[in-house]
C-alpha cells in the first residue's frame, strides 16, 4: 500500500491532479468555459515537467534522507520515460489548444528555465548563479498556468476586479506553501549552488513575510466577496488558509515527505475539491 501511494505522490500523479483542480476551480469561480483540451493538457503538462524536474535533481541529491529522495533515486528510468510519454500526451491537446499558443508558449519555456539550472552543461549551469527568486518564480508561473491562463483562454477580460481579486488571493495561497517547502528544500539549493533568497532570511523574517502574505490573502477574499457575493463561493477561496493556519507550526517542524508533497501540496487543490462537492 506505502509503494503504491509512495508512486501516486513521488510520481507527480497528485501534483497534476491539483494542477487540474485549481484551474477546474478558475474556471467554476469566474464562471469561464474552457475548451475540452485545456484541462488535460494542463494534468499531462505538470506531469511532464515535474517528472523531468525530479529526474534531473536524482543526480545531484544524496538518496539517503526522507522518502521521497529515495523514491527517486530508484525510479529514475520510470520518471524520465514518464516525462517523455506524457509530453507526447501533452502535445496532442496542445495541438487542440494552437490557437492560444501566445499565451501557453510563454509558460512552458518558463516551466522548462525552471528545471534548467539542473541540466549538467553549460549554459544551464550558469543559471544557478541568477536564480535568486525561485520560490517567487515557482508561485508566478502556478498562479499563471492556473488562473491566468484560464482567464486568457476563456476571453474574460483580464482586468476585470474579481479575477484581479482572485488572482491575487489564489498566487498569495500558492506563495505561502512555496516558503514552507523552499524551508525544507535549502539543503538541496545550497548543494545546487542556486541562490533562492528565502534560504537566506532569517526564522523571524520568513514568519514576517508568511504573516504579510495571510494578512493579504484575507483582505483579497474580502475584496473578492464584495464584488462578487457568493458566501459559499468565499468560503471555498479561505478554506485552505484556514487548514495552513491551523497546522502551520506542525508542518513547520517536520520534514516528512508525505505531510509535505501530499498534505501541504494537497492545499491547493481543497477549493475545487470543496466547489465540486458543494
Amino acid at each position: 500500500m506505502q509503494k503504491r501511494f509512495s508512486t501516486f505522490l513521488f510520481g507527480n500523479f497528485w501534483i497534476a491532479i491539483i494542477a487540474i483542480m485549481m484551474c477546474y476551480f478558475t474556471e467554476k469561480a469566474l464562471g469561464i468555459i474552457l475548451p475540452d483540451a485545456f484541462l488535460p493538457f494542463v494534468g499531462f503538462a505538470t506531469l511532464t515537467s515535474y517528472s523531468f524536474h525530479a529526474y534531473l535533481s536524482s543526480f545531484y541529491i544524496s538518496a539517503q534522507k526522507g522518502f521521497r529522495l529515495p523514491w527517486i533515486q530508484k525510479n529514475k528510468a520510470f520518471l524520465l520515460g514518464q516525462s517523455l510519454c506524457s509530453a507526447l500526451v501533452s502535445s496532442y491537446f496542445f495541438l487542440a489548444l494552437a490557437s492560444f499558443s501566445l499565451y501557453i508558449l510563454p509558460i512552458i519555456l518558463a516551466t522548462f528555465l525552471y528545471s534548467a539550472p539542473q541540466i549538467p552543461v553549460q549554459p544551464f549551469i550558469s543559471l544557478r548563479k541568477i536564480a535568486i527568486a525561485k520560490t517567487l518564480y515557482l508561485s508566478l508561473s502556478w498562479a499563471y498556468i492556473t488562473i491566468a491562463l484560464p482567464i486568457l483562454v476563456g476571453g474574460i477580460p483580464f482586468f476585470e476586479a474579481k479575477n484581479v481579486y482572485f488572482l491575487l488571493n489564489r498566487f498569495l495561497l500558492i506563495y505561502v506553501i512555496a516558503i514552507l517547502f523552499d524551508q525544507k528544500d535549502k539543503e538541496a539549493d545550497q548543494l545546487l549552488a542556486v541562490k533562492n533568497a528565502i534560504t537566506y532570511l532569517k526564522p523571524t523574517q520568513i514568519k514576517g513575510l508568511i504573516s504579510l502574505c495571510c494578512a493579504l490573502f484575507f483582505i483579497s477574499s474580502f475584496l473578492f466577496f464584495q464584488v462578487k457575493n457568493n458566501a459559499s463561493l468565499t468560503f471555498a477561496l479561505l478554506l485552505p488558509m484556514f487548514f495552513f493556519l491551523l497546522s502551520f507550526f506542525f508542518v513547520e517542524k517536520t520534514e516528512n515527505d508525505y505531510v509535505y508533497y501530499g498534505y501541504l501540496d494537497g492545499l491547493l487543490a481543497v477549493s475545487g475539491i470543496e466547489w465540486l462537492t458543494f
